[in-house]
C-alpha cells in the first residue's frame, strides 16, 4: 500500500496543489514531483502483467529501465560526496544494491528473450513472491528469531515437501489467505446496501419534489476553489459513466460544451474525462453536502443511505437540480444520485 505514495496520482495531485494559494507547503515541489512520476513510470515497468501493458511499447520500457539505472548510478555517486552525517538520510546500501541488481537483471533478461523470438516480456510475472513466502515460512517455523540452521532449513524444506501445513506468518512481508472470517463488520452494512430497485423508489420520492427542466440553461461557473475543482473532476466522472446512456438529450444536459476544462482536469484526464455541465455540478454539490453530514463528522450506520436522501429531498436546491431530458429527466436524476 505504501508504493501507492509513488502513483501518478499522487504526482499530479502534487501538482495541481502545488499551484493553489492555499497549499503553500506544496509550493516550491516540483523536485518531489519528478521523483514520484519517475517511481510510476519505473513500478509501472516493472508491474507489467497483461500484454496489452507492453505489446506495443517494450522499447519505450525497456528505455525507462534504463534510465532509471543510469538515475541511480547518479544518485549514488552524489551521496558518496556528501559527509558522512547526511549519508545516513539517503537510500542505504543494501536497498541501492537490491534495486541495482533488479535493474540490471530485469533488462538483461528482456534483451535476451526478445532476441531469441519472444514479441514482449510480462516482467510482473518475474517477482519473487513465492520464493519470499517460502523463506517466510521456514523461519517462521524455525523459531529461535528467524534464523534456521543448515539440518533445520532441511528439515523444513523436506517437510513443506510433503505437505505443506503451516499457515503464513503474521505481520511479516509475505502474501499468504488468512482464516476465513463467517462475519465481519462490512457485513454488518452488507443487508443496508442500497440495491438497483432502490433506485426506482428514488424516483418515485423525486416526482413530488422536481420541477420540469428547462431547456435553456447558461454555463455560467466562476473561478473553482480547490473543493470545487475536486467535485468538477468528479462530475467528469460521473458525465463519463452516464455517457452511455440511450437518450442523447439525457446526455447533453450533463456535458458542457462550452467550458473549458479545469486545472484538475487536465491535469488528470488521459484523454477520456469529460467537462461537467453546470446542472450536473449543482446537483452533484447538494449530494455531497449531505454525504458530508451524515458521513464525515458522524458515525455512519445502517440507514446513512435514507437519511442522505431525506436530506436531499428536504433541500430547497433541490427543485431546480435535475439532469436528463423533459421525458427521463426523474429517472436520471435518480440514478445519477444513486451512483454518486
Amino acid at each position: 500500500p505504501h508504493i501507492q505514495l509513488f502513483s501518478g496520482s499522487a504526482a499530479s495531485a502534487m501538482e495541481f496543489y502545488s499551484k493553489q494559494e492555499g497549499c503553500q507547503k506544496l509550493h516550491n515541489s516540483a523536485g518531489t514531483y519528478d521523483f514520484t512520476k519517475q517511481m510510476n513510470d519505473l513500478f509501472d515497468c516493472l508491474n507489467s502483467r497483461r500484454p496489452q501493458d507492453v505489446q506495443y511499447n517494450e522499447a519505450e520500457h525497456i528505455a525507462t529501465l534504463k534510465a532509471n539505472i543510469k538515475w541511480l548510478e547518479d544518485c549514488c555517486t552524489y551521496i558518496e560526496s556528501l559527509p558522512k552525517q547526511r549519508q545516513v538520510c539517503f537510500l542505504s546500501k543494501p536497498t541501492c544494491g537490491a534495486l541495482r541488481i533488479t535493474l540490471h537483471s530485469t533488462v538483461a533478461l528482456i534483451d535476451r528473450l526478445l532476441k531469441s523470438g519472444f514479441r514482449y516480456v510480462l516482467v510482473g510475472n518475474l517477482g519473487q513472491d513465492p520464493l519470499e513466502r517460502f523463506f517466510g515460512i521456514a523461519r517462521h517455523v524455525a523459531g529461535d528469531g528467524g534464523q534456521p540452521t543448515v539440518q533445520q532449513f532441511l528439515f523444513i524444506y523436506r517437510m513443506l515437501s510433503v505437505n505443506n501445513l503451516v499457515r503464513p506468518p503474521k505481520r511479516a512481508s509475505v502474501d499468504g489467505s488468512g482464516p476465513q472470517l463467517l462475519l465481519t463488520l462490512q457485513g454488518l452494512f452488507d443487508k443496508e446496501k442500497p440495491s438497483t430497485t432502490q433506485v426506482d423508489t428514488l424516483a418515485v420520492l423525486l416526482d413530488d419534489v422536481l420541477l420540469k427542466p428547462t431547456t435553456d440553461c447558461v454555463e455560467d461557473i466562476g473561478p473553482l476553489s480547490t473543493k470545487d475543482s475536486i467535485l468538477d473532476y468528479l462530475g467528469g466522472y460521473v458525465a463519463k459513466k452516464f455517457s452511455t446512456l440511450d437518450c442523447l438529450g439525457c446526455i447533453e444536459t450533463m456535458l458542457s460544451t462550452t467550458r473549458q476544462p479545469s486545472a484538475l482536469i487536465q491535469t488528470k484526464s488521459r484523454g477520456y474525462l469529460k467537462v461537467p455541465s453546470s446542472r450536473l455540478l449543482a446537483l452533484l454539490k447538494i449530494v455531497e453536502e449531505h454525504v458530508e453530514t451524515y458521513t464525515v463528522q458522524n458515525i455512519a450506520c445502517g440507514d446513512v443511505y435514507a437519511r442522505i436522501v431525506e436530506g436531499i429531498l428536504l433541500n430547497s436546491r433541490t427543485a431546480s437540480a435535475s439532469v436528463g431530458c423533459l421525458l427521463h429527466f426523474l429517472g436520471t436524476t435518480a440514478e445519477v444520485v444513486h451512483f454518486f
